[in-house]
This record gives structure tokens, sequence and C-alpha cells, in this order.
């Protein structure tokens, strides 16, 4: 059905760039980078509002979002043996965690 032929080739897609997208940072978390957030905004060293930074919060729960819509999706459409499935399940092990601040806020 519609789930098999046409959404799932989507998802996976989607999940290709996503995997593409990660690096490892220097304490052996993937990140994404560059990354932008529309809530995300500094002031850059020459004084310029930016936004461009490293690993945002909503690329982080984008990809956890994606990635576990990804995994029901395999389940219903029976391809548990592909390669892209062991690397769905052991992805967000190494995304860095969400950083709480002491408010509560998610940063």
């Amino acid at each position: 059905g519609f789930l098999e032929y046409k959404a799932y080739p989507i998802m996976e897609g989607c999940i290709s760039f996503l995997l593409s997208w990660l690096i490892e940072d220097n304490e052996g978390y993937l990140e994404t980078n560059p990354s932008t957030s529309p809530k995300h905004n500094f002031i850059a060293p020459n004084g310029e509002l930016a936004c461009v930074c490293q690993s945002s919060t909503m690329d982080v729960a984008i990809i956890h979002e994606v990635f576990s819509t990804f995994l029901s999706d395999v389940e219903v459409v029976r391809r548990t043996n592909h390669n892209i499935v062991e690397k769905v399940c052991t992805t967000p092990l190494r995304l860095r965690p969400l950083y709480i601040a002491q408010d509560g806020s998610i940063m």
C-alpha cells in the first residue's frame, strides 16, 4: 500500500540524509553542523545577530522523531533486515543529550 511503496522510500531517503548530515564532535557525540533554529540566536563576536550553530535542540528533536517514526514503519512493512535499520537504532544513542537549564527550559 501507500506506506510500503510511497512513504517508506521517502522516509528512507530522509533517514539517509540525516545520517549523512551528522558528524562526530571531539567528545564522540554526533551533531548536526551547520545548524539553525528559529528560536536560537545570539550576538556574534562582530556584534551582529547570528543564528547558525552546532546541533540545535530542534535538529536533535526532529532526528529523534523521524528515527522513531521510521522504526515504526519498518515493523509495518517488514523490512527489518535492512542495513539502515541498524544505523537508525544505534545513532540516537550517540546524539548529544538535550541540555535542560536550571529554570527547566530546554536549551
